[in-house]
């Protein structure tokens, strides 16, 4: 009977091991990607403002082409939005972090209008997309609605958002990641 105890304990051991192995692989994964992304951000050249990761010059030529009015009317610190510096903390990467919800993490260009989302559930992941979007329209313009995966689009300021997604190994919504 003891050597049958040992056998069990030792089987239950093995998956105990291969359990914590796979999740912390698939941790990892979703680590990789929210690393990948914010180092892809990061890369900016030392004579332009630590927060300015964006092709400014890019953003400038589009802006110009649609209606200021519109991005002027936007309510603060969502994408389109001016960000109010004074609802959020810089950290070291240049996100501006809300003092709010700790969740929440911008990107603005040169002129100060928010040009990228990142909602960090990796603690608190979401079950669904549908729960995701109740998040994804507190970060857009209030008529938002989703086109096809991946693409939204506001009608009242003719303006798409482009939506990421991160999942765990629980197919969970741990990043959300949303810019123009």
């Amino acid at each position: 009977m003891r050597g049958k105890n040992k056998i069990l304990l030792s089987i239950v051991a093995a998956i105990l091991i291969v359990i914590i192995g796979v999740k912390a692989i698939n941790q990892a994964k979703v680590d990789n990607d929210y690393y990948k992304l914010d180092s892809s951000m990061s890369k900016v050249s030392s004579s332009k403002k630590k927060h300015d990761y964006l092709n400014t010059d890019e953003i400038a030529e589009e802006s110009s082409k649609t209606s200021s009015s519109s991005e002027s009317s936007m309510p603060d610190n969502v994408m389109y939005g001016h960000l109010n510096e004074s609802d959020f903390k810089q950290d070291k990467l240049g996100y501006y972090i809300s003092k709010e919800f700790d969740y929440v993490a911008v990107l603005p260009d040169k002129d100060g209008n928010v040009r990228f989302v990142r909602l960090d559930f990796v603690d608190t992941p979401l079950p669904s997309v549908d729960d995701a979007n109740d998040y994804i329209s507190d970060w857009t313009s209030d008529d938002v609605t989703k086109v096809s995966d991946g693409l939204y689009h506001s009608d009242k300021l003719n303006k798409n958002y482009h939506v990421k997604f991160t999942k765990n190994g629980q197919d969970e919504i741990t990043m959300i990641y949303i810019e123009q």
